[in-house]
């Protein structure tokens, strides 16, 4: 039987049936592929095909739109249009469920919000479906197929705005639909902009730093959205980090992650935000990186270090005030030459250009002692383009101070000898250009350094002949070197108190009284022995500044004992000016605690007393006069011999007019035999003196050694008028040697009398005495704790305050003032008595045990040295006898500061004297003494335990092998400044060993062909020292094969001998010699050195024989920079402004200007850095001056009157110094080699060339990092007569090499 349907119908059936299979099983699978998680494949992989995602993901979209247009155009025009929507249906398919692969693959790495991830997700599958059901129905011709056709249209197209809507929200945030909706409509009101604050307190991170994340990096890094783990919505976020650590590190940008991925590459795949996305700008990139460095605080001061002018707009435009004021660009050259025309002519100023190829300019003032504000005031067109100004010797107001300040571009400003005040320093902090300013003798004081704190690049500042102090200068450079660290500090500190001012906080119950931190009890310092140690009040001599006729017996005794005292006071001094009572031991003390009973009945009179101690003896002697009341001749032994020309003697005793009858010296125990000194041959005294008070009453009596006892020859008048004490001074007229005094006074009442007298003897005068001056040693002391308020008793601790301050051999307590009285009842004290140390006698005397003096005949050297080294610092630091000096030496403040100290041969040490800084002898906490015995390896000798005034130490019992060494230094174990009085040192020479010189060994070589040569490790040192010093120089060879080194290094220029052996330096002052010459002249050599703003023709000895200066040259030809010199035959004297204009300077062998050639640019005859001079002399009949281009990467050829002969030869790597022997040319190039032409200029051999590209023309790569034969920064070089090379880099711990050639 047949089946009904033909063939044909069959057909035409079955691509539909088909299809529908095809949609079940598709559906199904997509279904299937929800339930299971996210496939494991390559992350490169599903990275590279996931960013196809944001492609692929729009079309589908607009597929389905076309559909739904074209679907309606048929609807309405009755066009046939089925094969074309037929065709978008089948694209919106396959895209569809592309789009749905590849956003599966976009989405494993992670970093979405997970709830919102699964929704998309899930409708992408749905809408894949749903373009699958169209497809099929729109294909179907069963009946309803039409009806499901068009349902399934608008279940797609709803489920395609809902899969779109919540991808958008995983990449823009969940409210990027309503973020920007108008209130009126139901929008949320924008947040509540946070209060920028002020420049002392700016809301920096809330205002500037998150606005800019916001706008570049949150839609990745969201809360719906963290790439990586990293949201970026707040700085705690921030801090958190995501999977690859925090993206910020507080202070260090440059190890931040954030701002190591916005500096990488744009087309670097873990470049942020990725290439696409709009980038940060450079001025946001700086800002968020200054944040960093800054501490990342949320708020902070910005009256600190800022960042560039761009960063600093940006900032104070989220801010909405001004930070800073911005640096006025420089006005063009030709704009600049017409706005100072009506200057030029002005006698009182000079004008010059800094260089060709820039408009800035320095302007020098001519001294006058008129006003130069009017002068000052017509710079006012040109002023951004001043960078120097020099206003030495002038006189002017804060007129022009306050003009000065508005030259934004300012770097160097020199005010010597003006009548600029420390009020009027405050006009100058707003120059934050300004890099160095000289302040040489102005009335400057320390107050003027606060407003030099507030300039962010300043790097010098010279205050020499002023009225700063060195504590105050070392102290500024201190804080001026750690001023980054500082500057953070403070922001954090300023961000927490922030903080803390806007925290609220109530006080409950009453405030408790702020009390003095020291208070304590007498009873705890009797029972902490261990840390008061014992009670030492009654070991002390006390004595007070005066007595008076309140004072109770034996009122002293009383006052120091434990016991409890029953008397209102135990002395009363007078009213004078700083009354104190003041106790002395015979050796240091420790004092760690002090308990005073004031006097009960008026405490207020002890309001300040304040706490002092010194270590300064306070008279050479006194006595005690006991006769009072009696007009007796009385001799009175003072127990010592005193010599001396001026005699100073402090009367004190009664409160009207203590003084005398007669005030004679004389020598002698005993009244027969003493001798009886002669008037002195001129006095003063601190009294206003009538004819009947004149101090030659002292002396106006016809006294013998026969009236003693008796009122016999007596004046008739006496000294000493208003309340005392008073102060004489004889001048003997010669040196004398007295042991007793002779004394008789007046007798009119009870408070005219003397109850001591304190004697001072020098032989240099010590000036007019004055009625100030009650206590000769009143420098000397120096406060340990000040009362804060009036009270019966005072229980202190002193433990907590410095040791430095409570280690010493006097204490006093006294009132401050011009007038007051003191009057305590008991005092006790609580310390520790130092040990008796070795003395400068004992190791003297002894010979046989601590042997002779030696320091005298050490070489004394130094790590660094400073503005505040003493003339002939480190010669008054190692003589004999005492040098007066606060301190010898003074280095910079740097990590582990030296003194060095160099002996021929070995010597056994055996005593050290050593003094320290008397006004801060704390700064040399952790001061270790180190031996060594090739100065390379040290071993430490002795290290105190406290810092002293001064070491007296015994090293005999210290193991012999430590103090056996020929090199000793003195050294402090951390960053600090070294800065000692006098070294002593004792010991015993050992007979010097015969040895066999060490060769060099040879290890390396380098070169090609016929010039390969030989490396020479460890050429050059000097004995003593780890490193040469920073090497930033060049290098020459005298006629005998001496090597002349130049260093930046506290030894200068160093001599060798050609084998490396040391010679001798030529010291301090010839340090930083840039390029070196050597000439020979009439038979002699001489070397002429570059050294920047002058050039100086030396003798091997290192003695100036001639020095031509480029500041005073004539404003047209004058430099600053010079980098090289060479000599021509005839003497002629080439100089280059390497660092400068690069213009070369001719002088006639004397010194006087002939000509100048040469312009900054890159055509043939200009240079960029005109580096290195040599005269190219391998054609003897035309020698020629060959210039090393270093930044155009060539050497010129010139003939000897500066005109362009060629250039010799291109692509050099940076040539720094070239040098000549015979028919070839060695080149020093500053990034990694050295190379060797012949005489036609072309390469034939490549020396120490350097394959580490991060190691070329770099200053600070260490030694541990040196290779042999392979140069780091070639800065100098020379051949030597047997054409052997030497090279300098340019290093800071400063490094030669050596080069043999093969023959």
């Amino acid at each position: 039987m047949e089946h009904p349907l033909t063939d044909s119908k069959i057909k035409r059936a079955s691509p539909c049936s088909r299809f529908t299979l095809f949609s079940i099983i598709a559906t199904a699978i997509i279904l299937i592929a929800g339930l299971y998680p996210y496939p494991e494949v390559s992350e490169e992989i599903v990275i590279f095909i996931g960013r196809f995602h944001p492609l692929v993901v729009h079309m589908p979209i607009g597929f389905i739109a076309a559909v739904v247009i074209l679907q309606l155009v048929a609807l309405f025009s009755q066009s046939n249009l089925r094969i074309g929507i037929g065709t978008l249906l089948w694209f919106s398919m396959i895209t569809a469920i592309l789009s749905t692969i590849i956003g599966t693959l976009l989405a494993i790495p992670g970093g979405y919000d997970a709830e919102l991830l699964l929704k998309h997700r899930q409708l992408g599958l749905g809408t894949s479906i749903a373009t699958i059901w169209m497809l099929c129905a729109h294909r179907s011709k069963r009946r309803g197929s039409g009806l499901f056709y068009s349902l399934s249209l608008l279940f797609g197209m709803g489920l395609l705005g809902a899969t779109g809507h919540f991808g958008g929200s995983l990449t823009h945030g969940d409210d990027y639909l309503t973020a920007y909706l108008p209130e009126a409509l139901g929008g949320t009101a924008p947040p509540e902009l946070i209060d920028s604050g002020t420049i002392e307190d700016a809301a920096l991170y809330d205002r500037v730093i998150q606005p800019i994340l916001n706008a570049k990096c949150v839609d990745c890094h969201s809360d719906t959205k963290s790439k990586g783990e990293l949201r970026m919505v707040d700085l705690e976020a921030l801090l958190i980090g995501g999977k690859n650590g925090p993206a910020l590190h507080a202070s260090n940008a440059t190890e931040s992650l954030m701002i190591e991925r916005a500096q990488l590459p744009l087309d670097h795949k873990e470049h942020m935000p990725p290439e696409g996305k709009v980038q940060l700008s450079e001025a946001e990139l700086e800002a968020i990186s200054w944040w960093i460095d800054q501490g990342a605080p949320e708020r902070m001061s910005l009256d600190t270090e800022l960042p560039s002018d761009e960063s600093i707009a940006l900032m104070e435009s989220a801010l909405g005030f001004v930070i800073a004021e911005p640096i006025t660009p420089m006005l063009p050259w030709e704009a600049t030459v017409e706005a100072s025309a009506p200057l030029h002519h002005l006698p009182q100023m000079r004008i010059q250009r800094v260089a060709l190829d820039s408009p800035a300019l320095d302007v020098f003032f001519e001294p006058t002692t008129d006003s130069i504000d009017a002068l000052v005031a017509q710079l006012a067109p040109i002023k951004a383009n001043i960078t120097l100004l020099d206003l030495g010797n002038t006189t002017f107001s804060d007129a022009t101070l306050k003009e000065i300040s508005t030259f934004s571009n300012l770097e160097q400003l020199r005010l010597n000898n003006t009548p600029i005040t420390d009020d009027g320093m405050q006009y100058l902090a707003n120059l934050r250009q300004l890099e160095k300013i000289s302040l040489y003798g102005t009335s400057i004081s320390d107050a003027a350094l606060q407003w030099l704190k507030k300039l962010p690049n300043l790097r010098q500042v010279i205050t020499w002949n002023t009225d700063v102090s060195y504590e105050a200068a070392e102290d500024f450079i201190t804080e001026m070197v750690n001023a980054n660290k500082q500057r953070k500090l403070q922001d954090e500190i300023d961000a927490l108190q922030s903080r803390l001012k806007s925290m609220e906080v109530d006080v409950v119950g009453p405030v408790k009284k702020i009390i003095d931190p020291f208070e304590r009890s007498v009873e705890l310092f009797n029972e902490g022995a261990k840390k008061y140690g014992d009670q030492l009040a009654a070991q002390a001599t006390v004595t007070v500044s005066s007595s008076s006729q309140f004072d109770p017996p034996e009122g002293l005794k009383l006052l120091v004992q434990e016991q409890d005292n029953e008397l209102p006071f135990s002395f009363h001094t007078q009213q004078e000016k700083q009354p104190w009572v003041r106790f002395s031991y015979d050796q240091q003390v420790t004092l760690n605690a002090i308990s005073i009973k004031n006097r009960r009945d008026i405490p207020e009179h002890a309001a300040g007393l304040t706490l002092q101690s010194s270590n300064q003896d306070p008279a050479d002697c006194s006595v005690h006069i006991t006769n009072t009341n009696n007009t007796q001749l009385t001799e009175y032994p003072l127990g010592k011999s005193l010599s001396g020309r001026y005699v100073t003697m402090r009367l004190a005793g009664g409160s009207w007019n203590p003084g005398g009858t007669e005030l004679l010296l004389g020598k002698g125990s005993d009244k027969t035999a003493v001798t009886l000194l002669g008037n002195p041959a001129r006095a003063t005294a601190s009294v206003e003196f009538g004819d009947r008070y004149a101090v030659d009453h002292l002396y106006d009596g016809t006294v013998t050694i026969e009236t003693v006892g008796t009122s016999t020859g007596l004046g008739k008048d006496y000294a000493g008028r208003g309340p005392g004490p008073h102060l004489v001074v004889y001048d003997m007229g010669a040196t004398v040697t007295f042991d007793c005094v002779f004394y008789a006074q007046r007798k009119i009442n009870g408070k005219d009398y003397v109850d001591r007298i304190e004697f001072w003897v020098s032989d240099t005068d010590p000036g007019p005495a004055s009625t100030l001056t009650t206590d000769l040693d009143r420098n000397s002391w120096q406060d340990v704790w000040t009362s804060t308020e009036v009270k019966a008793d005072w229980n202190i601790d002193l433990t907590r305050i410095d040791i430095a301050k409570r280690q010493a051999k006097h204490f006093r307590l006294m009132i401050p003032g011009d007038s007051a009285t003191l009057h305590l009842q008991q005092v006790l004290l609580w310390g520790k008595i130092l040990p008796p140390t070795s003395s400068i006698a004992a190791f003297d005397q002894d010979k046989a045990k601590f042997g002779e003096r030696i320091t005298p005949q050490a070489e004394v050297t130094v790590s660094s040295t400073s503005q505040h080294d003493p003339l002939d610092g480190l010669q008054s630091l190692i003589q004999d006898e005492d040098n007066g000096l606060a301190f010898a030496v003074h280095t910079l403040y740097e990590d582990h500061p030296w003194v060095q100290f160099s002996y021929e041969q070995a010597i056994t040490l055996t005593g050290l004297n050593l003094v320290n800084r008397s006004d801060a002898p704390e700064r040399a906490q952790g001061i270790s003494l180190e031996s060594s015995k090739d100065g390379t390896e040290w071993q430490t000798v002795w290290t105190p335990t406290t810092a002293e005034l001064f070491w007296n130490v015994d090293l005999t019992q210290i193991p012999a092998d430590k103090r056996h060494a020929k090199y000793f230094r003195l050294t402090i174990g951390r960053s600090a400044t070294l800065n000692l009085g006098q070294v002593r040192m004792w010991g015993k020479k050992t007979p010097p060993l015969t040895t066999t010189p060490a060769t060099n060994p040879i290890t390396a070589s380098t070169g090609q062909g016929e010039w390969i040569y030989e490396v020479v490790p460890n050429w050059g040192h000097v004995p003593g020292h780890d490193h040469i010093g920073s090497t930033h120089g060049g290098i020459v060879i005298d006629q005998s094969g001496k090597v002349y080194v130049s260093t930046d290094g506290p030894n200068g220029m160093i001599v060798y001998n050609s084998d490396g052996s040391f010679i001798k330096t030529f010291g301090k002052k010839s340090r930083r010699y840039h390029g070196l010459n050597i000439y020979q002249e009439n038979g002699q050599e001489y070397i002429y050195a570059a050294g920047m703003n002058h050039v100086t023709k030396l003798d091997l000895d290192g003695n100036v024989i001639l020095k031509i200066e480029g500041a005073q040259q004539d404003p047209a030809n004058s430099w600053a920079k010079a980098t090289a010199v060479a000599v021509a035959p005839n003497g002629d004297i080439f100089i280059a402004d390497g660092y400068g204009s690069s213009v070369i300077f001719k002088y006639d062998k004397t010194g006087t200007f002939i000509k100048q050639f040469g312009l900054r640019g890159r055509a043939e005859g200009q240079f960029i850095t005109s580096h290195g001079l040599t005269i190219d002399a391998r054609d003897p009949s035309n020698p020629l001056l060959m210039v090393c281009d270093r930044e155009n990467l060539r050497l010129q050829h010139f003939d000897l009157d500066g005109n362009f002969v060629n250039v010799a030869i291109n692509g050099l790597r940076r040539p720094c110094a070239a040098a000549i022997w015979k028919d070839y040319v060695l080149v020093a190039e500053l990034a990694g080699r050295a190379v060797i032409l012949d005489k036609n200029n072309q390469i034939i051999s490549v020396l120490g060339d350097n394959p580490d590209t991060t190691q070329r023309a770099k200053f600070g790569v260490p030694p541990e990092q040196w290779q042999n034969g392979v140069f780091t920064a070639p800065h100098g070089c020379s051949f030597d007569h047997e054409g052997n090379i030497y090279i300098q880099d340019w290093n800071k711990w400063g490094r030669i090499t050596k080069l043999v050639r093969k023959h």
